[in-house]
């Protein structure tokens, strides 16, 4: 819900468009609970093109950063844009990293949104300062097949089936690997997890409905080597300000495949 309700909403960046503009003090999930609910509109038949609606919109959206915002451009992130890390989020990621006997200073998350003709391309999460830390990604709503190779695009992955509720660790060796996720897989999100019923509200069965078509994946991660707090890294200092940025694919935005010719 927390992905919903509060993460797909300003000030957090999403992809353009998404979660900016309109009429959504309230958030791009809010807007559209009425149409995840509402019998599906039928596309129309000539005649000029129906306004765009919030449930649109919401199937549009691809991804959101928190905590530090990644630049999708120029694969790197800024000192001065960043939101307040979740703190109930941090708090789950650093549990799972200590039940592997890691640590992590959770200082940014790209929440993806996925529909089910949705594809993450493969590519390497190497725009953070230091990859000594692990990345945290969490599964939730439809399965997924998740592809890992290795530090090249040459080597052979490994598929890796991913349900709601899976977590992965990726340190060591795998956080230096090449991955990516070439399908989701239709009518997989757990029913019981996702129920639909007479009793709860409209935003908790709007909730079910989207998750039942849709996978929601967290990544989190450390971006410095050293813990930043967030309230000491102001934009107002910006003699200070540094961009990171190295050589190579960061993370990749989910899309859908290219259609046929």
């Amino acid at each position: 819900e927390r992905c919903l309700l509060e993460y797909a909403r300003p000030p957090n960046a999403s992809n353009p468009d998404a979660i900016s503009g309109g009429p959504q003090a309230d958030g791009l999930f809010a807007a559209a609970v009425d149409g995840l609910n509402a019998e599906p509109r039928p596309k129309p038949r000539g005649g000029p093109k129906l306004p765009e609606t919030a449930l649109e919109r919401l199937r549009r959206l691809s991804w959101v950063t928190l905590g530090y915002h990644y630049d999708w451009t120029a694969d790197c992130y800024h000192l001065d844009r960043h939101g307040v890390f979740p703190p109930e989020l941090a708090a789950l990621c650093g549990r799972f990293a200590r039940a592997a006997g890691l640590s992590i200073n959770a200082e940014a998350a790209i929440v993806n949104y996925y529909r089910t003709d949705s594809m993450l391309c493969g590519h390497m999460d190497k725009a953070e300062e230091t990859m000594d830390f692990p990345i945290v990604p969490i599964s939730l709503g439809c399965s997924a097949v998740f592809l890992i190779g290795g530090v090249t695009r040459a080597s052979e992955p490994t598929a890796v089936m991913l349900r709601s509720g899976d977590v992965v660790i990726m340190s060591g060796a795998s956080r230096r690997c090449f991955h990516g996720v070439p399908r989701i897989i239709e009518d997989t999100a757990p029913a019981d997890c996702f129920p639909v019923t007479d009793a709860a509200s409209a935003g908790a069965n709007a909730v079910s409905r989207y998750m039942r078509t849709a996978r929601v994946n967290i990544n989190v991660r450390q971006v410095f080597e050293e813990p930043r707090d967030f309230r000491t890294s102001s934009s107002a200092n910006t003699d200070q300000l540094s961009t990171l940025s190295w050589a190579g694919s960061g993370p990749s935005e989910p899309q859908k495949p290219d259609e046929p010719d």
